[in-house]
């Protein structure tokens, strides 16, 4: 069955289910939360509901229509991607859907249009945004708009008020690894290390064999191993041009801490996130239990206020030094 393929997120199909069921339909939604929770898939999944030729509301995954939709050739379900170096929206995009709007679905019940990256229209005065604005005030009723914007960009007020919000919750660490295993073939080992690195999202949990992501925990561990003011400042300020990196690094540092902790409290290598660094985690256990919490603590609280835009270079700084008087 259709929802089958969605791990995690029980509480939004219950919702997209119910409105099946009672034959009331929103024509256009905005699919809310974190990225790496299912958000794209869920779309693609409402969409084979809708169109399932088998007509029960639910889709089958077995018959033409289906199928279609699962490789990304079904005529009557489009994804639209920004565009061009610019990475927004384009009005032609928008102008491409205006011509084949109010024309039938060629195989399907519905047309469906699954707006990814849509904080391409986020500005009132993007004619991309004022274009779609109009499709939205009165749309075919065979027509589905699913809009998904990146995690933290709004949509202008406007285009909101005409859709039906859902949001999505990350996903539990279990559920991610069984994405992990079911999706992508990790094997167990695999799957649990990365998994435990995601944050509740799946984007999180494949990145951790990157490269980048390599190297970014070759560089917490190689400051904090030996956490000299001078060193830390130093990286503060290295850091303070790249916010996302920053938010990398802190989440890289809670779960260093976590892996202290945890090791401190059951001696037990096995329930690591980053066994592969075993020697130094066993080497960092002349904290307390409560100073250990205090810091994870600290950083989670510094990645907060980099989330809300705050000084990056102050609040690294801040932070670090907070680290060294609690040594």
């Amino acid at each position: 069955m259709s929802w089958d393929n969605v791990i995690g997120q029980k509480r939004v199909i219950e919702i997209l289910k119910r409105t099946i069921e009672n034959g009331r339909i929103p024509q256009a939604y905005i699919f809310t939360g974190t990225d790496g929770t299912g958000k794209r898939l869920v779309a693609k999944e409402l969409a084979k509901a809708l169109n399932c030729e088998k007509n029960t509301g639910n889709a089958c995954n077995i018959c033409l229509s289906c199928n279609k939709i699962d490789r990304d050739i079904h005529p009557d379900v489009e994804v639209i991607s920004p565009a061009g170096q610019s990475g927004g929206i384009k009005i032609e995009q928008i102008h491409a859907i205006r011509e084949r709007i109010f024309l039938k679905p060629l195989e399907g019940k519905y047309k469906f249009y699954i707006i990814d990256h849509a904080e391409g229209l986020i500005k009132p005065q993007e004619a991309s945004g004022n274009a779609l604005l109009k499709l939205l005030e009165e749309p075919p009723n065979d027509t589905i708009f699913v809009l998904i914007p990146t995690e933290g960009q709004a949509l202008i007020p406007t285009i909101v008020s005409r859709c039906q919000k859902i949001k999505f919750d990350y996903l539990s660490i279990g559920e991610v690894e069984k994405v992990l295993r079911d999706k992508f073939f990790y094997n167990e080992e695999d799957a649990r290390l990365s998994a435990g690195f995601s944050f509740g999202r799946v984007d999180r949990a494949l990145s951790f064999k990157d490269e980048k992501t390599k190297i970014e925990r070759e560089e917490v561990f190689k400051n904090l191993k030996s956490p000299f003011l001078k060193n830390l400042l130093t990286w503060a300020r290295e850091l303070s041009s790249m916010r996302e990196k920053a938010i990398d690094v802190l989440d890289i540092m809670i779960l260093y801490m976590r892996d202290i902790l945890i090791y401190k409290i059951t001696n037990e290598k096995m329930f690591l996130i980053n066994a592969d660094y075993f020697k130094e985690i066993e080497a960092e256990q002349k904290d307390t239990v409560a100073g250990i919490l205090k810091k994870i603590k600290l950083i989670q609280k510094t990645k907060q206020l980099i989330e809300q835009n705050i000084n990056l270079q102050l609040a690294l700084e801040v932070m670090f030094m907070e680290i060294i008087e609690n040594e």
